[in-house]
């Protein structure tokens, strides 16, 4: 007895250790679904070759855009590294189909697999799994009962598969059978892991996972930056890190790697560094955080001898917005051939660089409301959108007819769904509107499905949208509608009109996309397009007639030293310069306060730059003609909305680039900045690389 139980004691000091030890080899955290790719490729691999491939038989498929809620992003079981809670892998269909995973594991034994998983209520309750370790023969391993309900965690153990050990061709398979469940629905799994211990000692440096992610954009001031490592950790030379030391080894920056220092003072706990800035980040402002070469080491003495480093932008200053400041006017769940979308109208101005949350993650009664997931709208490249705009999103392929979409992209179910609109975070949102196709319910628990309460602040019919009971509902489902009343009154007369279902045309499932009106509500007054008629004259086209007073106003036009006079002719305004402006140097004109003929004020500043070379031949810049995105870019491709040849400045004046005829420019050799892009036709627009 006393000998079995200090063996049995030995093995779980020794299980102990393989668990403590263990790196992590293989990881997907499947929370970007922009496509089955992304979805499918590692989040972190030590060994090349791992993949994910379906398997088809019948209709089975990863769905990459259906993977989110159902208490996945809730729960968020075996995420590594702090990683937040995001959107999972979807396989629809599963019976007769199967999931391969290709799992080398080079230089590392001892192996273990784990995963969230769950199934619908129709799908299929057997998860067959098996395993290869030649990549073409399986042997049957375990068979997995998924949950109809929250995702549990589910452990593969392959210590006793000596074979599984330093196997470049280790595979696994599951393949799906009815069980108690159905045939038909999904699988779902998250958060897949496969961990080891390294063969004859440690030789692979530690990890760095630095947060937020590199190019990361609308970073909140308050954040406070981490660097996670996959193991245990000290310093160089062997001591140990503490708080008082780990300052040394980290940095933050303005802009880049040479920006000015950002003081700060660091933590360390739990393989975290956390970085504490003195005072908050400034807002709409470039970051630069790294971990030092040779700082640190694991404790098999393997250094990290590169820097590692991010930069970020955090968001810029935001508005205040409230309950009913939006409305929606329309929306497409289920047409034919046709990509799932939205529109809403604004009741207020919005000025560049707002964010605001779209998601169909539902809001509940659990202890966090508000379920996480769903996709982050932002006003930006030098646009500000006045009140009555509509702004069009597609929620699955993340397209917007103003402004940028980031995030993970979700699309709307045809047997009903709902969206609402919120600043803040998921914690701690601040809700404007949402719609509801189907009703709203009075208690739900579930982050998924087609069912959602109305959320706190919000009330239907005066700040929410519940079509249910549109003309043409089917069985209390409007699939496809849009607002078709007028366009005409008051802001609070039209958001009366507008969150009225009457006054909704509908059309049922998997019909022919309906054709949405040409919204015109009143809108404020705008910049349509700036001339340069000579070297003392710039001409300035307004969108409706102005008020002279403000309009004639010189002080309202800053920038350009000068300015003389401001005549004003219905919407044109001509101001006259007393300097000419000189060839080779770069202007900056801002032109705010304008009021129209109804003393109306323009939603926001308008500015407007070019180069004084093109006085002498004249120019014009319409508020509209030309598009660049994205806007502001990491190092990448930047696209025009239509074919332009451009000549690209840094902002000392300094010609960096020139395309002839082209639709895109590369901007992966240029440095972290403001560029200049101008057009042949003289139109001159601000692109900020970061």
């Amino acid at each position: 007895m006393k000998i079995y139980t200090k063996a049995m004691l030995f093995l779980l000091v020794l299980t102990a250790q393989f668990s403590s030890a263990q790196d992590l080899v293989h990881y997907w955290n499947f929370n970007d679904n922009t496509s089955v790719g992304t979805l499918t490729t590692p989040s972190l691999s030590l060994v090349t070759g791992a993949s994910i491939t379906a398997i088809a038989g019948g209709i089975s498929a990863i769905d990459a855009a259906g993977g989110t809620g159902q208490n996945f992003n809730v729960l968020n079981l075996n995420a590594q590294n702090g990683d937040a809670a995001g959107t999972h892998l979807r396989f629809n269909d599963p019976i007769g189909g199967a999931l391969e995973f290709a799992l080398p594991t080079t230089g590392f034994q001892n192996i273990v697999v784990k995963f969230a998983t769950r199934r619908s209520g129709s799908g299929p309750d057997n998860q067959l799994w098996s395993y290869s370790l030649d990549g073409t023969n399986y042997v049957s391993f375990a068979t997995i009962n998924p949950f109809n309900g929250d995702p549990t965690l589910q452990t593969l153990d392959f210590t006793a598969i000596t074979g599984a050990d330093n196997n470049p061709d280790f595979k696994l398979k599951v393949a799906f059978e009815q069980g108690a469940g159905g045939t038909a629905g999904n699988n779902r799994f998250d958060n897949y892991t496969l961990t080891g211990n390294p063969i004859g000692g440690d030789v692979t440096a530690p990890i760095a996972l630095i947060a937020p992610a590199d190019a990361s954009i609308n970073v909140a001031i308050d954040t406070n930056p981490s660097i996670t490592f996959n193991e245990d950790i000290r310093l160089a030379n062997n001591d140990a890190i503490t708080d008082a030391n780990v300052d040394a080894v980290v940095e933050v920056r303005l802009n880049s790697a040479s920006g000015a220092l950002v003081p700060f003072d660091a933590t360390f706990a739990a393989n975290t560094i956390t970085i504490n800035p003195t005072a908050d980040l400034a807002n709409n402002q470039v970051y630069y955080v790294a971990l030092l070469p040779n700082a640190v080491e694991d404790l098999s003495d393997n250094a990290i001898t590169t820097t590692e480093s991010v930069t970020f932008t955090t968001i810029a200053v935001q508005n205040d917005f409230n309950a009913g400041d939006m409305a929606f006017v329309a929306y497409r769940m289920s047409a034919t051939g046709a990509e799932d979308e939205i529109a809403f109208v604004t009741f207020v101005n919005i000025p560049d660089g707002t964010t605001f949350n779209l998601t169909d993650a539902k809001y509940t009664t659990n202890a966090q409301p508000q379920c996480a997931g769903g996709i982050v709208w932002t006003a930006e490249g030098n646009t500000c959108i006045p009140a009555g705009t509509v702004i069009t999103i597609r929620t699955n392929v993340l397209t917007a007819n103003i402004g940028t979409v980031t995030g993970s992209g979700f699309g709307l179910s045809s047997g009903g769904d709902q969206v609402a609109i919120y600043t803040g975070t998921a914690a701690a949102p601040n809700y404007i509107t949402a719609m509801s196709s189907n009703g709203w319910i009075a208690t739900n628990t579930d982050c998924g499905g087609s069912l959602s309460m109305l959320a706190a602040g919000l009330t239907d019919g005066t700040t929410s949208l519940n079509t249910s009971t549109a003309p043409g509902n089917v069985s209390g489902n409007t699939a496809n509608a849009f607002y078709n009343g007028t366009n005409d009154g008051e802001p609070s007369a039209l958001k009366a009109l507008i969150l009225d279902p009457a006054n909704w045309t509908t059309s049922p499932s998997n019909t022919a996309p309906q054709t949405w009106p040409t919204w015109a509500f009143p809108i404020s007054v705008k910049v349509q397009s700036v001339a340069i008629l000579n070297n003392t004259t710039i001409e300035i086209t307004f969108t409706d007639n102005l008020n002279v007073a403000s309009a004639s106003n010189v002080a309202n036009y800053t920038g350009i030293a000068g300015l003389t006079s401001a005549v004003v002719s219905g919407s044109v305004v001509t101001l006259t310069y007393s300097t000419p402006f000189l060839a080779a140097t770069m202007y900056s004109l801002e032109i705010s306060n304008i009021e129209d003929a109804n003393n109306v004020s323009m939603a926001c500043a308008y500015d407007f730059t070019f180069d004084g070379t093109l006085a002498t031949t004249g120019f014009a810049k319409n508020a509209s003609a030309f598009v660049m995105y994205p806007n502001p870019t990491g190092n990448g491709i930047v696209h025009f909305n239509r074919t332009a040849t451009v000549q690209i400045f840094d902002f000392t004046g300094k010609l960096m680039q020139t395309a002839n005829e082209a639709k895109t420019i590369d901007t992966a050799a240029f440095a972290k900045g403001l560029y200049l892009v101008r057009t042949s036709e003289g139109i001159t627009q601000k692109l900020l690389v970061k």
